[in-house]
């Protein structure tokens, strides 16, 4: 079965059990006008971030006490390099997000998050992009809550430099 391309925002459900939001902004790296610059002695994003005419970030929302960031330092013999993942429990899924997630996986996005610090981060560029993935999760036996998660990972020669629009 072969799904059609769908681009849209994967909102906030609410409910009971969950409470607040935590929201990722991604976007296609095809989508950008130009290379995003950083500044790597200071870890700064230098330059604005400009997408093609027509195009905006699709947002994700997720809630906040599941969505984690790491830098996992990794060797390999071409090189020293990071390993970047971001992941995090979606709220609202249905047909209409089912068709969204399926259409990301095709894709390398550019990410802007906000880490554990609270700081803004972007991870992603126009040569190279995040990988997304989705699950489905049961929590607890007998029918118990469902979860779908989503994770972003990507390997970089850099940290996620830090970002202020």
């Amino acid at each position: 079965m072969i799904m059609s391309n769908a681009y849209a925002d994967i909102p906030l459900a609410t409910g009971s059990r969950f409470a607040g939001i935590y929201l990722t902004k991604i976007v296609p790296r095809e989508w950008l006008y130009d290379a995003i610059l950083v500044d790597y002695t200071t870890g700064k994003v230098i330059t604005a971030v400009t997408l093609l005419s027509g195009k905006n970030f699709l947002q994700i929302n997720t809630v906040p006490e599941s969505s984690d960031y790491t830098e996992l330092q990794k060797n390999a013999e071409a090189g020293d390099y990071f390993e970047l993942k971001l992941t995090g429990i979606i709220t609202a899924y249905g047909p209409a997000a089912q068709l969204a997630l399926e259409t990301y996986r095709y894709h390398e996005w550019v990410v802007i998050f906000i880490d554990q610090d609270k700081n803004l981060r972007i991870a992603g560029n126009k040569e190279q992009g995040m990988r997304f993935g989705a699950d489905f999760k049961e929590i607890g036996k007998n029918g118990g809550n469902t979860s779908y998660g989503m994770s972003l990972i990507m390997e970089s020669p850099c940290r996620a430099p830090f970002y202020s629009p």
